[in-house]
């Protein structure tokens, strides 16, 4: 995950040749600026993985809370069809309760009317 660098120009070590072999040499303030740099470069690479991950986890996050949203609307339409099916219902028990008064008000005022009747003809039979 390293990523690519380089350092400036000022930063050229001496070749010294070691057993036939080339070794770059660089003095104590080029090293402590080389160390520095690849401090820094691991500092980055951690940084990066960690963004990666809370990346990873908020993407995630942003799914779960759509699917909940969806699930949440379409709970809500459920319960609103619900409700004006309650209202339907609501609305045609009225219905049949205003019928219902009415017929006992028409059975009462038969009631009343044939007592007066029954009444009327037990006088005049009386008579």
């Amino acid at each position: 995950m390293w990523s690519s660098w380089s350092f400036s120009q000022a930063l050229k070590p001496k070749i010294q040749f070691i057993d036939g072999l080339a070794h770059f040499c660089f003095t104590v303030p080029q090293s402590r600026m080389i160390a520095q740099h690849l401090q820094q470069k691991v500092t980055n690479d951690s940084v990066i993985l960690i963004l990666k991950k809370n990346n990873f986890t908020l993407k995630e996050l942003v799914i779960t809370k759509n699917e909940i949203i969806h699930k949440t609307n379409t709970q809500r339409a459920s319960l609103k069809t619900i409700s004006k099916n309650q209202e339907v219902q609501i609305n045609a028990l009225k219905t049949d309760l205003r019928k219902e008064k009415t017929k006992q008000k028409k059975r009462s005022f038969l009631t009343k009317i044939g007592a007066v009747i029954v009444i009327v003809l037990g006088i005049l039979i009386v008579k």
